[in-house]
């Protein structure tokens, strides 16, 4: 293995017998470590399927900046001052080659870049406290972390458990024989919040959104389906409290989060706290000024759509319309930032942009041009992220967290469990087999709310399921299961900033919600 940096080195192109030097490459070129922190449960289930590996994988990650584009820029630069500058392209490594004053520009402008992509870095401590009722002050944290991202990626804070459970069985037959196999399902718990970190006004303020998530089990009981051909199924219940959050903090400061998710329950306080580097402008007039686009180009997450499930699925009556696209993307910037430019260097040819998926990178000799770029993404950061509070009451229930201007958020607090419902039945010639139906059902509140300037729409709704009633297999046939009473209000409406909070449903359902300044 030691010949192929030797061989790769032999068979490169010679010129002049100068030597290939390995100049430093900035941070930005390399791929990210992979992550093995459990995925957001965006969906609101935590009852569900075992994943197939193949479904747990995933393709890596890119560099921010790849290497060939720091080559390509180098190269330009070189040739604009007369120092032409040659790299090698079938090397991992920054290989260069070229006469000593060409090589030490180099360096000083990958130092440059490395200096300026230590500014992308934002440093995010999370907290969560439990506060019981009637006391004075929060108990020791449940959680304290502490997780340093580049601007646009995500931090996982906290820990999951999944435990399986015998949820159904699948049957088989064929000729005179037939067999029942386990299906085994998981149920999630514990507290996980995910946290995405992006900087607005080149470091000024921080954008944060993510997902909160607190699962416990409250029951795991058995049911019986007294069938000669299948076992007894597992019925756990998983006591929910999510909410889908977005918000803009000042650097430094504070993203906070109040929850009571039952009347007379503790209080949960989540605050993070992110802090960023910014921009420092020098005296330096050579190289590119690093840009960061994160925030504005990427679009807005979509939820998936959250409904009560068992028995209700069918009540629900869905929006298929898919919302424009909002991101920026740095070359539709470099394009707008492009016209005049030519007339404005008096027939010159203006030195060069670059850009990646979420970097912009200008000539530190335009100033003018520095100065339209920040211009055109304050106007684009204005237009998304602007912040305010939802406060949310429902019996005893109570919530506070942020939403920002074009970002959807939702708001999760009950109990999920599986009911056997039904059973269907798979035949053959001379035998027959009863194959259980499960379905999931979620009972409690949910809340989602799409927040634009100063108003928020929302949509909400509440559901209650009775102790079901459990048919004898004398009266089922097949075998025992469950009947479902389950009751279910909905509302929809427009919330103002700083106006009365919107009352919904009525008697101890009551739902209150505002919209207050962040």
């Amino acid at each position: 293995m030691k010949l192929i940096p030797c061989l790769i080195l032999s068979i490169a192109p010679v010129s002049g017998g100068a030597d290939w030097t390995a100049l430093p490459a900035p941070g930005l070129c390399a791929s990210p470590a992979p992550h093995g922190h459990p995925p957001a449960l965006w969906d609101g289930s935590h009852i569900r399927a075992v994943a197939s590996r193949a479904d747990t994988r995933s393709r890596p990650a890119g560099p921010r900046l790849p290497l060939s584009s720091v080559a390509q820029m180098l190269e330009e630069d070189a040739r604009a001052h007369g120092n032409p500058l040659e790299f090698f392209r079938g090397s991992p490594l920054l290989l260069a080659r070229g006469n000593a004053a060409a090589l030490e520009r180099a360096r000083t402008l990958l130092a440059d870049l490395e200096r300026q992509s230590r500014a992308l870095e934002i440093e995010l401590k999370l907290t969560l406290q439990e506060v019981p009722q009637g006391a004075a002050s929060a108990a020791p944290a449940v959680l304290d972390e502490s997780a340093r991202v580049v601007s646009g990626e995500e931090a996982c804070f906290g820990a999951r458990t999944d435990e399986s459970f015998v949820e159904s069985f699948e049957v088989e037959v064929a000729a005179d024989s037939g067999v029942s196999r386990p299906q085994v399902s998981l149920l999630a718990t514990g507290t996980t919040v995910h946290v995405s970190a992006a900087r607005l006004a080149q470091g000024g303020s921080i954008f944060l959104s993510g997902l909160f998530d607190q699962s416990v089990l409250a029951e795991r009981v058995p049911f019986e389906m007294e069938s000669n051909d299948l076992g007894k199924l597992e019925q756990p219940r998983v006591q929910v409290l999510q909410c889908a959050f977005s918000g803009v903090v000042e650097n430094g400061k504070k993203l906070e989060l109040e929850f009571v998710p039952k009347a007379g329950g503790s209080r949960w306080k989540l605050a993070i706290e992110a802090k960023a580097g910014s921009d420092k402008l020098d005296a330096q007039a050579d190289g590119w000024r690093l840009l960061d686009l994160a925030f504005v180009a990427r679009d807005t997450r979509l939820l998936p759509r959250l409904g009560p499930g068992a028995l209700l699925i069918g009540e629900f009556s869905w929006s298929e319309e898919a919302p424009a696209s909002a991101a920026l993307a740095p070359s539709a910037v470099a394009a707008s930032l492009e016209d005049g430019r030519a007339a404005a260097a008096g027939g010159r040819s203006p030195a060069p942009m670059y850009w990646t998926d979420e970097l912009l990178l200008l000539p530190r000799s335009d100033a003018a041009l520095a100065e339209r770029a920040l211009a055109l993404l304050a106007g684009a950061e204005a237009l998304r992220g602007r912040t305010s509070v939802v406060a949310l009451e429902q019996g005893g229930v109570e919530a506070r967290f942020p939403v920002a201007s074009g970002f959807p958020s939702r708001f999760l607090c009950g109990s999920e469990k599986p009911y056997l419902i039904g059973y269907r039945t798979e035949l053959a010639p001379q035998t027959w087999m009863p194959v259980p139906e499960v379905a999931t059902g979620f009972d409690g509140l949910c809340v989602w709310l799409g927040a634009r300037d100063d108003s928020a729409s929302c949509a909400a709704w509440s559901v209650h399921t009775a102790a079901p009633r459990v048919l004898a297999r004398e009266d089922a046939r097949l075998g025992r299961m469950q009947t479902l009473a389950r009751e279910l209000r909905s509302a929809d409406g427009r919330l103002g900033l700083g106006e009365a909070p919107l009352a919904f449903f009525g008697g101890a359902d009551k739902l209150g919600l505002g919209l207050q300044k962040h």
